[in-house]
């Protein structure tokens, strides 16, 4: 009986932990016996690569590589020292594929966009395809792609390789090649990004960084850990009659045989199928060493975070995002990153691809030279917009302090401040009319007393009416103040006139610049706005908005200056 007890005790620990202890050997088994292989023939790489990233178990990789991708899909612009030749070239960059609309994406971004792809979640060996035909006179690039990078095959037999002499075809089934270029117009353009110039097939970047291995690593950990789930299992009803008291004391009277103790299970059984089929409180009656247990298995233990914390770690690595804390944090949420590798790996994305573009805009110049001689020139540069993912608002406080400093350009300010397009805004801020500049000047947030408050009926104010003679004192000084009704350019403009009417005295300058900017204003609805045009001893001179950046006006304002001052002069 004392055998039989103890049977019953590790009963919960056996009938547990069997399953789960099975699938875990059988888990480490596979680890330690090298199944986790990495493919050495370069299509296989390839293929398998693409494979693990259709079911990306991590969650980590997919993403990252597509931000890395988002991140990279910057603007390109050519800069020439030939203006013709640089609206040639960013005329053509805009509507790269034009005839294949509507089929694939058109523009540059759109190959940028496959270059990427190709660079980090496919072969690294980038090949691209460009058909060559004349367009309006010129010999362009019309078709442009990039070719699976499994598909390619080199073929060189030589036994000195020669850079520039392979021959490269493209697999079209397991029996059926094709010779790349396939036409005289067709020209290739190639780059291996993470190999010398002498290695014939590159190593995917995945494997490359440890990726491949890791990801594949961490996929069999989570396939095991399901496994143990499904097979492990899921509930055991524990019954226990008698004591451990009774069972030692080796009396039949107090122990349970095995007929009672299955009387006592189907009894048990009876009760919960019973319960299902009747209402009311179901009832189980025992005797006071009846005991009832539930087993359910440790889970946790075939999950448990730290199995994958490593993984996970050496995943981020090899994307860029290094741990440099790595062994004393146990989870990724405490790690802390240097995301610096990453952003440069971005950052290569987009030089290297600027490499290929160059090489295509050198080839179109060589093929139109004798044809277009005036569009003869040279590439100053291939400019692309900042990556704004990577700009914080520390930076841009920067740029704005140095847009303040004019160390940098308008266009320069708006692409990476604002994130807007230059030209736009040029265009907008081009069709703003008058009345719309009105709508929106800024509102007024300081009280003025020739202001009137919201409601009420604007009054004259002294710059309405003509100055008398007890303002020709030192309250002359106070003309400035007086035009807080005025647009912000008349009060330029009595600036200037106040600087070249100093020599007459400041009360006198004061007077003479009042005097330009009524000549130059004129009141409607309760407004001051500037006159269309106004007739002084030059002739009829034509205003703008724009008249504070005219050379012409600066002469007309001292021509105004001088008239003004004759004439007060002759009143006096």
């Amino acid at each position: 009986m004392q055998t039989k007890q103890k049977e019953q005790e590790h009963l919960k620990t056996d009938l547990a932990k069997a399953t789960l202890v099975k699938a875990v050997a059988e888990m480490m088994f596979n680890l330690q016996s090298g199944t986790i292989a990495i493919p050495t023939k370069y299509r296989d790489q390839v293929v398998s690569t693409k494979d693990l990233l259709k079911n990306d178990i991590s969650g980590l990789v997919n993403s990252l590589i597509d931000f890395s991708i988002t991140c990279g899909l910057v603007d390109f612009s050519v800069e020439t020292n030939n203006k013709d030749l640089t609206e040639l070239f960013n005329s053509w960059l805009a509507n790269i594929n034009e005839e294949l609309r509507g089929q694939i994406p058109t523009g540059l971004q759109a190959l940028h966009k496959e270059y990427l792809r190709e660079r980090w979640k496919g072969s690294s060996f980038l090949l691209l395809r460009s058909i060559w035909e004349e367009r309006n006179g010129f010999i362009l690039p019309t078709k442009l792609w990039f070719v699976n990078g499994e598909d390619i095959v080199i073929d060189d037999k030589s036994d000195a390789s020669v850079i520039g002499k392979e021959k490269y075809l493209l697999q079209l089934d397991k029996r059926t090649q094709r010779v790349l270029p396939a036409s005289k117009e067709e020209k290739l353009f190639i780059q291996k990004p993470y190999e010398s110039w002498g290695t014939a097939y590159p190593t995917p970047f995945l494997i490359r960084r440890g990726i491949y291995k890791n990801l594949k690593m961490l996929e069999a950990l989570a396939t095991k850990g399901e496994y143990v789930i499904t097979k492990a299992l899921e509930y055991l009803l524990l019954l226990k009659k008698g004591t451990e008291q009774l069972a030692l004391s080796n009396q039949s009277d107090f122990t349970y045989s095995s007929d009672e103790l299955k009387q006592i299970k189907e009894k048990l059984e009876d009760v919960l199928q019973d319960r299902k089929n009747t209402q009311g409180v179901p009832t189980y009656a025992a005797n006071f060493d009846t005991q009832l247990e539930h087993l359910i298995p440790e889970y946790e233990k075939a999950l448990k975070q730290e199995l994958y914390s490593p993984m996970e770690r050496r995943l981020l690595a090899g994307m860029g995002l290094v741990d440099v804390l790595q062994g004393v944090s146990s989870t990724r949420r405490e790690s802390t990153l240097n995301p610096r590798p990453f952003i440069t790996e971005v950052e290569s994305g987009i030089k290297d691809f600027k490499m290929i573009l160059e090489d295509i805009l050198e080839t179109i110049i060589q093929l139109n030279r004798v044809k277009h001689p005036k569009y003869i020139g040279s590439i100053s540069k291939i400019h692309t917009t900042p990556i704004s993912q990577f700009i914080t608002d520390d930076i841009r406080t920067q740029f704005r302090s140095m847009y303040d400093r004019g160390v940098i350009s308008k266009q320069t300010y708006v692409e990476t401040v604002g994130e807007g397009d230059i030209v736009v805004e040029y265009n907008r801020r081009k069709s703003e009319t008058a009345e719309v500049k009105k709508i929106f000047y800024p509102p007024v947030i300081q009280n003025m007393e020739a202001s009137a408050n919201e409601g009420e009926e604007i009054k004259d104010t002294p710059n309405s009416k003509k100055v008398s003679e007890d303002k020709k004192s030192i309250e002359k000084k106070n003309y400035k103040a007086q035009l807080a009704d005025f647009p912000g350019s008349a009060i330029q403009i009595w600036d200037k006139v106040f600087e070249y009417s100093k020599p007459e005295g400041e009360d006198k300058a004061s007077e003479i610049a009042y005097a330009v900017v009524k000549k130059l204003y004129k009141r409607e609805n309760g407004s001051w706005i500037l006159k269309k045009k106004i007739r002084s001893s030059s002739g009829t001179f034509s205003l703008s908005e724009d008249l504070l950046e005219s050379e012409s006006l600066d002469l007309e304002l001292k021509r105004m200056q001088v008239e003004i001052a004759k004439k007060l002069l002759k009143e006096e």
